[in-house]
This record gives C-alpha cells, sequence and structure tokens, in this order.
C-alpha cells in the first residue's frame, strides 16, 4: 500500500470515528492527522548482545558515518535493518549465527561493488574505443578526454 493510500486510510478512520458533533475545538470539522512515515531501525552490540531501537525514516538509510554507542558498554553498535530479527540475549549461538551472516553478507556486497567498479571500467573503454574508430573532431576529442578522466577516477 503506498503512502498516500496509508494516509488517505487513516484520515477516513478518523473521521469515522470521530464524527463532527464530537469533535473537540471552536469548528465542527475532524482534524486530520498527518502521519510522518517513519520507522523503527535495529542496531546492535555484538560485545553486549543487545539490541537498540532508533527512529528513522522509511526512505533513508543511516550512513556510514551515523555512530549509535551501546548504552551498556559505550562501544559502537551496527546497523542492522528493520527486517532482521534481534535474537534473545541468552541465546549465544544465535548471535554467533548473526555475526557470520552479516560478515557474509558485507564480503559479498563488497564484492558486487569491486565487480561493478570493474564494470564500469570495461564500458569506459569500449567507449573510448568506440570513439577513437570514428573521424577525427573536437566533439569526438572532447568525449575521449572526458572518458579517460572518468577512467582515472573509476
Amino acid at each position: 500500500m503506498a503512502a498516500c493510500e496509508r494516509a488517505g486510510a487513516r484520515i477516513r478512520w478518523f473521521r469515522a470515528r470521530c464524527p463532527a458533533g464530537r469533535s473537540a475545538g471552536p469548528t465542527a470539522q475532524p482534524e486530520i492527522v498527518r502521519h510522518t512515515e517513519m520507522s523503527s531501525r535495529s542496531w546492535i552490540c555484538f560485545d553486549c548482545r543487545k539490541g537498540i531501537r532508533r527512529e528513522a525514516a522509511y526512505s533513508q538509510e543511516p550512513s556510514n558515518d551515523q555512530v549509535v554507542s551501546c548504552p551498556d558498554c559505550g562501544g559502537s553498535c551496527q546497523y542492522l535493518g528493520y527486517k532482521i530479527l534481534v535474537p534473545p540475549r541468552r541465546d549465544v549461538t544465535a548471535w554467533e549465527a548473526l555475526r557470520k551472516d552479516l560478515y557474509a553478507a558485507a564480503l559479498a556486497g563488497q564484492a558486487e561493488r569491486i565487480q561493478a567498479g570493474v564494470r564500469k571500467r570495461h564500458e569506459i573503454e569500449r567507449q573510448i574505443t568506440e570513439l577513437e574508430t570514428r573521424p577525427a573532431n573536437p566533439e569526438r576529442t572532447r568525449l575521449i578526454r572526458r572518458l579517460r578522466r572518468e577512467l582515472e577516477g573509476a
């Protein structure tokens, strides 16, 4: 369900339960409640085996420089997301399995980023080769120079 539809459903629900005669305030119209799309995200401390929840917008992933400190040990917590369940504190094997899964996912993500970088380099090299086969003109020279600069940065 889209955000607009959810908001519309909340407004219809509110209007159905607060008829105009019982609404508070000087006007007879019910108040329209605006809901910001927020969600709780999980951060975990593997040393304490503790989960910490923080509010975040649905469309916003935490940045790499965002640090959440553990309230018990003061160490930095690792971002878990909002869909992965935090195991109970007493279940040591589940915490170890979670640590291994997160490590494997991080390695897989790193490998994907490396592959994407290699694909991008190959695509730029292909474009340069294709442009070099064309007749010389100022625009071609400018494009080749721009692609070579991009290749150095990739």
